[in-house]
């Protein structure tokens, strides 16, 4: 998908979600309708992932919580701590936000809403990599079924920006964090990957080489065009992100491969 660089980046087609007839209903928008056999065979990978029914088809050995859940659970929000409830009143979000946030919502969730917002601020701009990177252990969460606090992550993005800025979307998105002492950063050869570990069992998660590539040549272009961390170039790398924050969905983005479970990658 090609990024464009001088608009913003249009919104999808509504995608309509499928349920049971008699319906959900769902915190970005009303009652939503399935065909009966869809709904069953999403419930079988979600339940019974050995089934035969699904070795008929290729679609067995789903080895995560399922993507009925993963659905479900994108509009439930993580607990607060300040808040009764995450804002979405986009009266309260700066203009160029504001005009995006019922797409980034109704695209990818209220979790993702809250954990992105709350990267930003914490990363203190809108930045490509910290947007990943809030992606990226939302993803790797959902994989898991596993909740805040309930993984341990090895980080291979370094500490050096751009690249690095991806691990503070890993602590906010997942509370694994440098004061708990359930992050590592490694610097040895940086590059978008992170490996999470979730009781017995570790994954690994990298970014596609796709958009990597993508992702360097927008910044290159930027430096080319605005220079090094000039105002110009700060205010285009926003721009940018809330392209990458609204176009990529965590679901297509990520390579995700079982590794062998020795010992916690935070080790």
């Amino acid at each position: 998908m090609e990024m464009n660089h001088t608009k913003a980046c249009p919104a999808a087609p509504h995608e309509e979600h499928t349920a049971l007839d008699a319906g959900l209903t769902w915190a970005t928008g009303g009652l939503k309708r399935l065909p009966a056999l869809l709904v069953l065979s999403l419930l079988l990978q979600t339940f019974y992932p050995d089934s035969p029914a699904l070795a008929a088809s290729g679609r067995a050995g789903f080895n995560r919580a399922g993507p009925v859940l993963d659905t479900l659970d994108a509009d439930r929000e993580d607990k607060c701590v300040n808040f009764k409830r995450f804002p979405t009143d986009t009266a309260l979000f700066r203009e160029d936000v504001a005009a995006l946030a019922g797409q980034i919502i109704a695209r990818h969730g209220l979790k993702e809403w809250k954990i992105a917002v709350l990267t930003n601020e914490f990363h203190e701009h809108l930045g490509i990599y910290s947007i990943v990177g809030a992606k990226m252990g939302l993803r790797a969460r959902e994989y898991f079924g596993a909740e805040l606090d309930e993984m341990e992550i090895a980080s291979n993005a370094g500490s050096k920006p751009p690249l690095s800025c991806m691990n503070d979307g890993l602590q906010v998105s997942t509370g694994a964090t440098l004061g708990h002492g359930t992050i590592r950063i490694g610097n040895e050869n940086p590059e978008p990957s992170a490996s999470f570990s979730f009781g017995n069992r570790v994954i690994r998660i990298s970014l596609k080489q796709e958009i990597r590539d993508r992702i360097r040549e927008d910044v290159r272009r930027t430096v080319e065009t605005c220079g090094l961390e000039t105002p110009e170039y700060w205010e285009h790398i926003r721009k940018l992100a809330l392209q990458y924050w609204l176009g990529l969905s965590r679901f297509d983005i990520f390579d995700i491969q079982e590794m062998p479970s020795a010992k916690s990658p935070a080790e």
